[in-house]
């Protein structure tokens, strides 16, 4: 089963063929192109040396645009791989937005909430103490029409 994991989710696409190729993977990649297409190339030939002929520039240019061909390919994949890759990290960060949002609607709903409850035991406080002051007001009536 592939991870779905929110880390997982974060990892880059692997690069097909290689985006940044130093000078002398590309040289082995093209020697590589070479050895297979040499069989396909008429007019191509390779010494025991290694040295590399070509009849005519037609052939030439035919193997260096099929290797190019090869290379914008892969640069192709790669780039809508990172294009997938991209689209989903805009979603992931879109639904954390959302999320963020909601959960700041959620505080501040909490917030008033806490305010009003505070406004509302100030008002029983306050209305507590006035009774209280007219309880005590009213026992010394009380107790002064006792006294009398």
């Amino acid at each position: 089963a592939p991870d779905r994991s929110p880390s997982a989710s974060l990892a880059p696409p692997a690069a097909g063929g290689g985006l940044a190729q130093t000078d002398a993977e590309l040289t082995q990649d093209f020697e590589g192109y070479l050895a297979t297409a040499a069989p396909n190339v008429p007019g191509l030939t390779i010494s025991d040396s290694g040295e590399v002929s070509f009849s005519s520039r037609e052939e030439l240019s035919a193997l260096v645009i099929g290797f190019t061909k090869q290379k914008l390919q892969a640069l192709a994949i790669s780039a809508r791989a990172l294009a997938r890759y991209v689209s989903d990290l805009e979603a992931e960060l879109e639904a954390a937005d959302e999320a963020v949002v909601e959960m700041r609607r959620r505080q501040q709903e909490g917030a008033k909430r806490a305010q009003e409850a505070e406004a509302r035991a100030a008002a029983a406080a306050a209305k507590a103490a006035a009774m209280e002051a007219r309880l005590a007001e009213a026992g010394a009536r009380a107790a002064a029409a006792e006294a009398a």
